[in-house]
C-alpha cells in the first residue's frame, strides 16, 4: 500500500516528504473529522497549540499531522516532534520524515487511540519539536476518527523526493482489508494550490495553508 500524488506543477524544484499509515479497524471506521488547525510563521517557540473545535468521544482516536519548516537566516530543521493534549492522553509518534535541507523541514504523524475519557471541545493539542534552530514556520492539523482498534498501527511508509508524482513507497501487506490509510505531504513553503496537488481517485485530499500538507484518509487496503 502506498500514497501517490498524481500531478504536481513545477516538478523537480522541491523536496517532498510523504508519509502513510495503515490503521486496523475494530468496528465500522467512521469518517475522519478535522477538529482543529493552526499555523505560526517566524516562530521562535519549540511548541505550538491548537484548540479542538468539537469534542472527541471516549474510545475514539485523535490523529495529528505536524510540520516545521526553517525560515532561513541560519535556521535549521527540527529533528523530532512529540504530541500531547490537555486531557492527558498518551500519543505515539507513528511516522516522521526529516529533511535537513534548509528549504524544507520535518513532517510528523502522531496519534492516540481508545481515549479513556472524552476530549472536550476547546481542549488543547500541543506539538513540541526538538533539535534545529529558529525561526520556523509551524503548522498542525488534528483529526478524530471512530472505529479503530486500541493499538491500530499496522504498517507505515515514508519517502523524500523531487518527482512530479511523489510516493510514500509501498508498505508490507496489511493485516486486514478494511483499514484506514492516512497520509501527509510536506512541500516546502508552498501552499497546496501553489504546489498543484491533485489527489488520486481513491482518497480524499484536504488542502491546507503552507507549508503544503495533504492529509489523505482513505478506507480499504
Amino acid at each position: 500500500m502506498k500514497i501517490t500524488r498524481r500531478t504536481w506543477n513545477g516538478c523537480g524544484a522541491f523536496v517532498v516528504g510523504l508519509l502513510s499509515l495503515a490503521l486496523i479497524a475494530r468496528a465500522q471506521i467512521g469518517t475522519p473529522v478535522n477538529i482543529g488547525s493552526t499555523q505560526s510563521t517566524d516562530s521562535f517557540s519549540t511548541s505550538l497549540n491548537v484548540n479542538t473545535t468539537q469534542a472527541v468521544p471516549a474510545g475514539a482516536s485523535v490523529i495529528v499531522i505536524a510540520n516545521s519548516v526553517p525560515n532561513g537566516g541560519g535556521s535549521a530543521t527540527p529533528t523530532a516532534a512529540a504530541c500531547s493534549d490537555s486531557g492527558g492522553h498518551t500519543y505515539n509518534t507513528d511516522a516522521s520524515e526529516f529533511n535537513s535541507n534548509a528549504a524544507f523541514g520535518l513532517t510528523t504523524i502522531c496519534s492516540t487511540h481508545g481515549l479513556a475519557s472524552q476530549l472536550s471541545s476547546g481542549a488543547t493539542v500541543t506539538v513540541t519539536w526538538s533539535g534545529g534552530s529558529a525561526p520556523w514556520t509551524q503548522d498542525i492539523e488534528v483529526f478524530s476518527v471512530t472505529g479503530l482498534a486500541g493499538t491500530p498501527l499496522d504498517e507505515t511508509a515514508s519517502n523524500l523526493g523531487t518527482s512530479a508524482s511523489p510516493s510514500s513507497g509501498t508498505t508490507a501487506a496489511t493485516a486486514q482489508a478494511n483499514e484506514l490509510l492516512f497520509g501527509a505531504i510536506l512541500n516546502g513553503g508552498r501552499s497546496a494550490s501553489g504546489a498543484g496537488f491533485s489527489p488520486g481517485s481513491n482518497g480524499t485530499a484536504n488542502p491546507a495553508p503552507p507549508p503544503a500538507r495533504l492529509p489523505t484518509p482513505a478506507l480499504g487496503a
